[in-house]
C-alpha cells in the first residue's frame, strides 16, 4: 500500500499523464488493459458523480468511509422515477455498478474500499429484497421471425441496396452464430474465412466472457436457401465491399458499386461455391457503416447500431422494438435450437457458454406449451 500511495503522489506531482516517468506510463498504459474501455469508462463516470456528491456535502471521497458510501447509495436508492410507471430512479443493479466504480477509484489510489464493508454490503442486499422485481429481457427472434426480417430489406435498387446487403449478412451472422452484438460489431473481414465442408468460420477475437482474447472459432453453415446461407449472404456483402474500394477491377466508388450491384445474382440463386472476391484491407472491419447515399463509411459500426437494426427490421414484421435488441438474435437462437430437440451441450458449442444454466437463462420461449411437460399428461 505505501508503494501505491507512492505513485499516487509521483503522479499528482508530475501532472498530466504524458510528464510521468516512462516507467510508470508503461505501467499505467498496461494496467489501463486489465478492463475493456467500455468497463473504465463507466467506472470513471461512477467515480465523478460519487465526487460530484462528496463535494456537494463537504465531505472526503478518498478514502471514503463506510457511512459516508452508505449514505451516498441510501439518498440515490430514494430518488423518485422519472418516468410514468416508474418509481424509483435507479436499480439496485445501477447501485451496485456504481459501488464497483468507487472500489475500482479506491483500489488503484491504494485504499482499502468501503465497497466491501458490511454496512455497505447489507444495504444493497435489503435493496434487492425489498425491491426485487423480475429481470427485463428482450424478447427472442426465432427463425421465422428472422426469415421474415431478412426479407423486408432491399437489395436491388440504389442507393438503399448497399445498406439492405449488409444489413442481411449482420443480422445471419448474429442469429446462426448465436454472436453477442460487440462481437458482430468487433469481426474483421480476416475473421470471416470460407470453408469447403463448413461453410464459414468466424474467428471470434475476444468477447465479454474471454477478456484475456484466447479466441474462438464458430461455424456460420451453408443454408439451405439463399436467403438463410452465411456464405451466399457474406459473398454478396463482401462483392459490394470490393467494388466500393475497385479491388474487382473495377473504377471504385459509387459507380463501382452500381456496377457491382447489377452483375449481383438473384435471391433464388445460391453463390456461396463461386469465388470471394480480394478485400485491399483484411484488417478492415467486416461491417463498416453505410450512409443513406449508399456510400460506405470509414471506421466501425457499434453496438447500439446492431441493436437497431434489430429493432427496425422486427418492427417492420410486427414485432415489437421496444423488446428487441441485439441479444435478440443470440436468445432466439438458443430458444430455436432447444425446440429443435438440440441438448445443452450441443447449444454451448455455438454459443460458447460454460454453464447449462445459462443456456436456459437463454431460453426465451415465447410460447410456454412448447416442450412443456404439461401437453404429455393426458388432460
Amino acid at each position: 500500500m505505501a508503494v501505491a500511495r507512492h505513485l499516487v503522489a509521483v503522479r499528482a506531482e508530475a501532472g498530466r499523464d504524458e510528464h510521468l516517468p516512462t516507467y510508470l506510463r508503461s505501467a499505467e498504459e498496461l494496467r489501463q488493459q486489465a478492463a475493456s474501455a467500455e468497463t473504465l469508462r463507466a467506472y470513471r463516470a461512477d467515480w465523478a458523480r460519487f465526487e460530484r456528491w462528496c463535494a456537494l456535502h463537504e465531505l472526503a471521497p478518498l478514502p471514503a468511509s463506510p457511512d459516508v458510501l452508505a449514505a451516498y447509495l441510501a439518498e440515490a436508492a430514494n430518488e423518485p422515477g422519472l418516468r410514468p410507471g416508474q418509481r424509483w430512479r435507479y436499480t439496485p443493479a445501477t447501485l451496485e455498478r456504481w459501488v464497483a466504480g468507487v472500489s475500482w477509484a479506491h483500489e488503484r489510489a491504494g485504499f482499502v474500499s468501503s465497497g466491501r464493508h458490511p454496512a455497505v454490503r447489507d444495504l444493497l442486499s435489503g435493496l434487492r429484497r425489498v425491491r426485487a422485481s423480475p429481470p427485463k429481457r428482450k424478447s427472442p427472434v426465432l427463425l421465422a421471425d428472422l426469415e421474415a426480417m431478412l426479407e423486408t430489406f432491399e437489395v436491388r435498387r440504389w442507393p438503399a441496396a448497399v445498406g439492405g446487403t449488409r444489413n442481411r449478412c449482420l443480422l445471419l451472422f448474429g442469429w446462426a452464430g448465436a454472436l453477442r452484438r460487440s462481437e458482430l460489431a468487433a469481426l474483421n473481414v480476416c475473421d470471416v474465412r470460407w470453408d469447403r465442408e463448413d461453410g464459414l468460420h468466424l474467428v471470434i477475437r475476444s468477447s465479454k466472457t474471454d477478456p484475456e482474447a484466447e479466441g474462438a472459432v464458430v461455424a456460420v453453415p451453408f443454408g439451405r436457401q439463399p436467403l438463410t446461407c452465411g456464405p451466399c449472404l457474406w459473398a454478396a456483402w463482401a462483392r459490394l465491399m470490393a467494388g466500393w474500394h475497385g479491388s474487382d477491377g473495377g473504377p471504385g466508388g459509387r459507380v463501382g458499386l452500381m456496377r457491382a450491384l447489377r452483375g449481383s445474382a438473384r435471391d433464388e440463386e445460391h453463390v456461396c461455391r463461386s469465388p470471394l472476391p480480394e478485400l485491399p484491407d483484411p484488417e478492415a472491419p467486416a461491417f463498416p457503416p453505410v450512409r443513406a447515399n449508399g456510400a460506405i463509411g470509414a471506421g466501425r459500426i457499434g453496438g447500439e447500431a446492431v441493436a437497431q437494426v434489430v429493432r427496425r427490421a422486427g418492427a417492420r414484421v410486427g414485432l415489437d422494438p421496444r423488446a428487441l435488441a441485439g441479444h435478440s438474435l443470440r436468445a432466439g437462437f438458443v430458444t430455436e435450437a432447444l425446440r429443435a430437440g438440440a441438448s445443452a451441450h450441443a447449444v454451448m458449442r455455438q454459443t460458447r457458454h460454460r454453464n447449462p444454466a445459462t443456456v436456459e437463462v437463454y431460453a426465451r420461449e415465447r410460447a410456454p406449451l412448447v416442450g412443456n411437460a404439461v401437453t404429455m399428461v393426458g388432460l
